[in-house]
C-alpha cells in the first residue's frame, strides 16, 4: 500500500495536497487582459516560511489551452499579494509548461499571446497551485478564478474612403471610435506613399511613413498646412493606430491625390476592330463620359504574373452585363490579361446595350479597381 501511494504521489503530485497555502484571486479588467494579470493573487501561508513555485493552468470556453510554471520563490508566512507592481520580483521567470498538461493552443491565438501577452476574446478560467520543492501541492488546485477578455478593437475609417481622388491639399481624415469605447485611447494617423507595384500593406511595411499625427483623442484629423505636400497623380495609403491596438491597427485605404484626366490616345487601324481609339481607365467613376457607338479598345496595364482578365459592365442598375468574352485581348483573342501593356477590344455588338444609356467598365482583378464610364449610341 505505501508502494503505491508512492507512485500515485510521483506520477500525481497534484492529486496529494496539504492546505496550507490558500489562494483568492485578484479582479481582472475585461480590457487589455494579459496572461501576467491571471498570476495576480493573494497567498495566505499558514505555514513556515519555504521555497515554492506556482502552476497555473488556462482554460478557454472549458478547454484546457495553456499551463504555466513561475520559477523558484520564497513564500513568507502570512500574506502575500502578487500584484502588478510586484509580480517582476517576485517571479523572474515564468515557463511554458502546456506540454506537460496536454494543453493544446491554436496558432493564432499562440501568436497573439506571444507577440502582446495580451488574451483574445473569450471566457477563460484560471487555476493556480501552490507547490514545494518536493512536487507536493500546498494549496486547492480545485480553487480557480475566471474572466472575460474583451480587447480593445482598432477603428474602421470613414473618410477619406478607399481609392478616391483627393482634390486639396488639407485633406480631413475621420474614422469611428475604437470599441469598446475607452476615454484613454488615443488616436495616431500615418500616411505613406506607395511604389509602383506595391500594395498598401507592403508600403507600410517598408517605406518610410510620408506623415504621422501626434496622438489625440479626437476621431478627426486635419493634414496639417506644415505637412509635407501631396505629389500630383502619386497614390498613398492611410491607417490608424494606437496604444491598445498597436499590433492590430486599422485597416488600410487609399487615396491619389489630384490624378489628371485620363487621355484618349489614337492608334493604326485595326481592320478587326471598327474603333480607331482606345481608352484608358480611371481609378475611380468620374464624371467624364466617353461616348462609343461600335466597338472600342481599352488600354490596361499589368505588372504581374498573367491571368484571366475578370471584369465588369454595369448599368444604372448596377446589373452586370458581361458576357463571356466580350472583352478579349487583341493579340491572343482570348481573355489573358499578360503582364504590361494590354490592348482589349470591347465587344458592343454581344452586350445588348440600349442607345443612349450610361454604363460603366470595371476591371475587378488589378492591384485596384479600374473604370471606364461610357455612352452608347448607336451609329446612324
Amino acid at each position: 500500500m505505501k508502494l503505491i501511494s508512492t507512485i500515485v504521489l510521483l506520477l500525481f503530485p497534484s492529486l496529494v495536497f496539504s492546505q496550507a497555502v490558500f489562494v483568492s484571486y485578484s479582479p481582472i479588467s475585461s480590457f487589455e487582459p494579459t496572461v501576467y494579470d491571471m498570476l495576480t493573487c493573494t497567498l495566505n501561508n499558514t505555514e513556515e516560511s519555504q521555497e515554492a513555485y506556482l502552476d497555473m493552468i488556462v482554460y478557454k470556453e472549458g478547454e484546457l489551452i495553456s499551463a504555466v510554471r513561475t520559477d523558484v520563490f520564497t513564500l513568507e508566512n502570512g500574506i502575500t499579494v502578487i500584484n502588478s507592481f510586484n509580480i517582476n520580483s517576485v517571479f523572474s521567470n515564468v515557463f511554458d509548461v502546456s506540454e506537460e498538461y496536454g494543453a493544446v493552443m491554436n496558432d493564432y491565438m499562440y501568436n497573439v499571446v506571444l507577440q502582446t501577452s495580451q488574451l483574445p476574446a473569450g471566457n477563460y478560467t484560471f487555476c493556480i497551485t501552490v507547490y514545494n520543492l518536493n512536487s507536493v501541492a500546498l494549496s486547492n488546485p480545485d480553487v480557480c478564478g475566471s474572466m472575460y477578455s474583451f480587447p480593445i478593437n482598432a477603428p474602421n475609417l470613414l473618410l477619406p474612403d478607399n481609392g478616391v481622388n483627393i482634390e486639396t491639399l488639407n485633406p480631413i481624415f475621420s474614422w469611428t471610435h475604437a470599441t469598446p469605447f475607452n476615454e484613454n485611447v488615443r488616436y495616431t494617423v500615418q500616411i505613406v506613399e506607395l511604389f509602383e507595384g506595391q500594395s498598401s500593406y507592403e508600403a507600410f511595411e517598408v517605406n518610410p511613413i510620408y506623415h504621422t499625427s501626434m496622438e489625440q483623442m479626437a476621431n478627426i484629423y486635419q493634414y496639417p498646412v506644415s505637412g509635407m505636400e501631396f505629389k500630383p497623380c502619386h497614390i498613398y495609403a492611410w491607417r490608424v493606430t494606437g496604444e491598445y491596438f498597436a499590433s492590430n491597427p486599422s485597416e488600410i485605404h487609399e487615396f491619389i491625390y489630384k490624378c489628371d484626366e485620363e487621355e484618349v490616345f489614337e492608334e493604326m487601324e485595326d481592320s478587326s476592330i471598327e474603333s480607331d481609339m482606345y481608352y484608358t481607365l480611371s481609378r475611380d467613376i468620374t464624371y467624364k463620359i466617353t461616348t462609343v457607338n461600335s466597338n472600342f479598345k481599352i488600354l490596361i496595364e499589368n505588372s504581374y504574373s498573367d491571368i484571366t482578365l475578370d471584369y465588369s459592365i454595369l448599368d444604372n442598375d448596377q446589373v452586370d452585363l458581361a458576357a463571356s468574352n466580350s472583352i478579349t485581348n487583341i493579340l491572343s483573342n482570348d481573355e489573358v490579361l499578360s503582364t504590361g501593356t494590354n490592348i482589349f477590344n470591347v465587344n458592343i455588338e454581344l452586350l445588348g446595350l440600349i442607345p443612349g444609356n450610361i454604363y460603366v467598365l470595371r476591371i475587378n482583378n488589378l492591384k485596384r479597381l479600374k473604370y471606364l464610364k461610357f455612352k452608347y449610341e448607336e451609329d446612324l
